[in-house]
């Protein structure tokens, strides 16, 4: 019989975080799930941890090559045979040991979710608390209305505050890294916009540290400007209407970094049809931030 859930930890070196996320798995009083390993390290020290523990439910690869994130997640995503799906973050953890089976009872009494989620904390990796991920249920109303407004904000937070339905998973975009979690919350939940939340902290998110992915990409326009024009086009292809929101968040890139050509923009790989509706945009939308500004002094 498959297990009700399935725990994807893509892991890469960190043996402590490693073992610290692992065991705040192992320590839940929901049991009927699997624990799998997909390992991209270049060492064998996730492994060592993984071995060190006796318990059936665990499954350990090591990649052949180096996979890289989000491919990593995905080669999780391929092996897991549960009803529902995690991805949890080798250097995240649970808060408490009822956290995964109060996600699982959140779906099982609500059908018409496909996916149920929780508030977060983000934290150093020494444990000191930085901020708290708790929507109000105003917006979540919102989001199960108009997936899009993630572009804006990532209401959910991070993967492993996040419970999905077997049959409305799709693989990560391999194209992304900064908003592939993004893109992968918007697809399942254009597929089946419901959505259950528990404002409990129930996943504590770690922030800081070393080669995190996070830390490459925030306020790198390589990786910014390119994945949020890239995102906008691909959801235009796939018949969504983005929204004004939408539009101006590529303005306020494009401004952000000084970008007022298409082949400034062609730099960062944006469609050159894109870019030129943005460019065409620019001197408005600057003239009119700098208006708001003033007044904003004024008063």
């Amino acid at each position: 019989m498959n297990p009700r859930v399935s725990i994807c930890i893509p892991a890469f070196r960190q043996p402590d975080l490693f073992a610290r996320a692992l065991s705040s798995v192992l320590e839940q009083d929901f049991v009927n799930y699997e624990v799998i390993v997909t390992d991209d390290s270049d060492d064998d020290s996730v492994e060592k941890v993984v071995s060190s523990i006796h318990d059936s439910r665990v499954h350990y690869v090591r990649n052949d090559t180096r996979l890289g994130s989000p491919q990593n997640w995905n080669a999780g995503l391929q092996k897991a045979t549960g009803d529902y799906l995690q991805i949890f973050h080798h250097d995240d953890r649970y808060s408490t040991k009822e956290c995964l089976g109060k996600l699982v009872q959140l779906l099982d009494r609500n059908p018409q979710s496909s996916l149920a989620f929780c508030a977060s904390i983000a934290e150093t990796v020494d444990g000191k608390q930085l901020a708290i991920n708790r929507p109000k249920q105003s917006e979540i109303d919102r989001l199960a209305d108009d997936p899009l407004l993630l572009m804006t904000r990532n209401f959910i937070g991070a993967p492993s505050c996040v419970l999905v339905r077997q049959q409305n998973v799709k693989p990560f975009d391999r194209n992304l890294k900064w908003l592939v979690d993004i893109d992968w919350y918007i697809s399942i939940l254009s597929q089946k916009p419901g959505l259950s939340y528990i404002p409990e902290v129930m996943v504590l998110v770690c922030d800081g540290a070393v080669g995190q992915v996070t830390k490459e990409c925030r306020d790198n326009p390589e990786v910014e400007v390119f994945e949020n024009f890239y995102l906008y086009s691909k959801l235009a292809a796939l018949g969504h209407v983005p929204p004004r929101y939408c539009f101006n968040l590529l303005l306020e890139l494009a401004s952000k970094y000084r970008l007022g050509t298409v082949e400034q923009l062609d730099a960062y790989r944006v469609d050159k049809s894109l870019a030129a509706a943005v460019c065409s945009e620019l001197p408005w939308y600057r003239a009119k931030r700098s208006l708001r500004n003033l007044v904003r002094g004024i008063t």
